[in-house]
């Protein structure tokens, strides 16, 4: 009687089991984009939000909101949405498909790797175009600047590891700041300008003007997780009374230049 009601139990326990394993796959399958969207918002401190946020976590699409954090009183919304695809790989790694409809001619590959005390992060050769009016969400000096223009993105075999006590980098990022204006000026534009981020043993960046009235240098580096950077802005000749205000917000004055310092 005992061997008779374990064999009849059996296929009830496989079939509790096979449900429970279909609802888990369900779940991870058809997770809701929301999902992710949490996931944003917790690990940037609400600094990165979605809205209006479409599919799953695997293929979805969402509004891209940015700002300084919880209680922010300004928020930049980018035109348009962003567009995702998440491809899991065999060697534990995943593929990330973007594609924003404003600012990407094509869609740009992210590869995200975890490693034994860090994370790995692989960027193809990718070129795109961003409205420089979304800097206002980065804080201080940016919402003071209220910059326009745009940012020209273009990188190179761009690869990056980061670890609790370090920050790795190969390849090149280069960052055109074309057309670059100000409300703080009556000059518009103020002109052009280039960062460019080499890779290497110890990462640098470096800045330079391109054109304009408004004169910008500097040398930055990563040392660990550390980020310095030491520069200069300054006027040309003839348009120091027109940028002084300007000058004055972006850093410390020391007669008709500006310091500018980080880290």
């Amino acid at each position: 009687m005992l061997n008779v009601n374990s064999s009849n139990t059996m296929p009830k326990h496989w079939a509790w089991v096979g449900s429970i394993v279909g609802l888990l796959l369900g779940l991870l399958v058809f997770a809701p984009a929301q999902w992710l969207a949490h996931s944003i918002a917790f690990i940037s401190k609400h600094q990165l939000t979605f809205q209006n946020v479409e599919g799953t976590v695997w293929n979805g699409s969402a509004q891209t909101v940015m700002s300084t954090g919880v209680g922010a009183t300004q928020e930049m919304v980018l035109p348009e949405r962003l567009h995702w695809r998440l491809v899991p790989q065999w060697n534990a790694s995943i593929q990330l498909f973007l594609k924003h409809d404003c600012c990407m001619s094509q869609p740009m590959l992210l590869t995200i790797k975890p490693l034994l005390q860090s994370v790995q992060f692989a960027i193809d050769d990718h070129q795109s175009r961003w409205p420089a009016t979304w800097l206002q969400a980065l804080g201080a000096p940016w919402n003071t600047v209220a910059p326009s223009g745009w940012l020209a993105v273009n990188t190179k075999q761009l690869q990056f590891s980061m670890s609790s006590q370090s920050f790795n980098m190969t390849g090149d990022a280069t960052i055109d700041l074309q057309s670059l204006g100000s409300r703080l000026t009556t000059i518009n534009p103020l002109g052009s300008y280039q960062l460019q981020v080499h890779g290497g043993h110890t990462p640098t960046v470096e800045l330079s003007t391109l054109e304009g009235v408004l004169q910008l240098e500097g040398q930055g580096e990563w040392l660990g997780q550390r980020f310095r950077f030491n520069g200069e802005a300054k006027a040309s000749a003839g348009n120091e009374d027109a940028l002084f205000n300007l000058l004055g917000v972006l850093g410390q004055r020391r007669g008709s230049t500006s310091i500018l310092k980080l880290g």
